[in-house]
C-alpha cells in the first residue's frame, strides 16, 4: 500500500497553527484580543498606534546612539532609547491585562526614516535625526498622547497616556539644548 503522508503531516501542522491561538482570540488590526467587552476597538487601535511610536523611538535612539557625531545627540540617542523602552513595557503590561498582545515594531514610516538615518553619518545624521526623530516625531507622539488623554476609554490607558506625555513634554526641553542643530 502506498502511504503518501499528506493528509496527516497537513493536519498535524494545521492543529499545531491553531493550537496557538485560542478558539475566542480575535485578531483586530494586528492586536491579538481575546475578549471585546474588556477594551474598546479604539482603545486597541490607539495601544497599536502607541507601541508603533514607542518602537520607532527607541530603534531611533539606538542608531542615534552609535552614529551621532556630538555628545549631546548621542545622550538624546541613549536617553530616548531607554525612556520609551520603559514606555513600551509599561504598555506592553497594560495591554496584557487587557488580553491585548501588541507588535513592537516601528510602522513602515518610522522604518523608512531609521532607514534613511542609518545611511548618514557625521553632522547630517545629528540633524536629521534631531529634526526627524526628535522634533517631527515629538510633535506627532504629543498629538497621539494629548488624544489619547482626551479619547480613551480605558482608565489605566489614559493614565498611562498621561504619564508618557509629561515625559514627552521633557524631550522637547531636551531637545531646545541642542536646537541649533536644526
Amino acid at each position: 500500500m502506498k502511504k503518501t503522508g499528506f493528509p496527516s503531516r497537513w493536519l498535524l501542522a494545521a492543529a499545531c497553527a491553531f493550537a496557538a491561538v485560542p478558539a475566542h482570540a480575535q485578531m483586530l488590526g494586528g492586536a491579538s484580543k481575546a475578549d471585546d467587552s474588556r477594551v474598546a476597538r479604539a482603545d486597541v487601535r490607539w495601544m497599536e498606534k502607541a507601541a508603533r511610536v514607542n518602537a520607532g523611538e527607541i530603534e531611533a535612539g539606538k542608531l542615534a546612539t552609535g552614529l551621532g557625531q556630538r555628545d549631546e545627540v548621542r545622550a538624546f540617542g541613549k536617553t530616548m532609547a531607554e525612556q520609551y523602552g520603559r514606555a513600551n513595557d509599561e504598555l506592553n503590561a497594560i495591554a496584557a491585562q487587557k488580553r491585548v498582545v501588541l507588535l513592537n515594531r516601528p510602522d513602515g514610516a518610522h522604518h523608512n526614516q531609521l532607514l534613511k538615518l542609518a545611511a548618514l553619518s557625521g553632522d547630517a545624521f545629528d540633524r536629521a535625526y534631531v529634526r526627524s526623530a526628535g522634533i517631527d516625531d515629538h510633535t506627532d507622539a504629543a498629538k497621539l498622547f494629548e488624544d489619547g488623554i482626551a479619547n480613551l476609554r480605558d482608565p489605566d490607558l489614559k493614565a498611562y497616556a498621561g504619564r508618557t506625555l509629561a515625559d514627552i513634554k521633557h524631550h522637547f526641553e531636551m531637545l531646545r539644548e541642542i536646537s541649533p542643530l536644526r
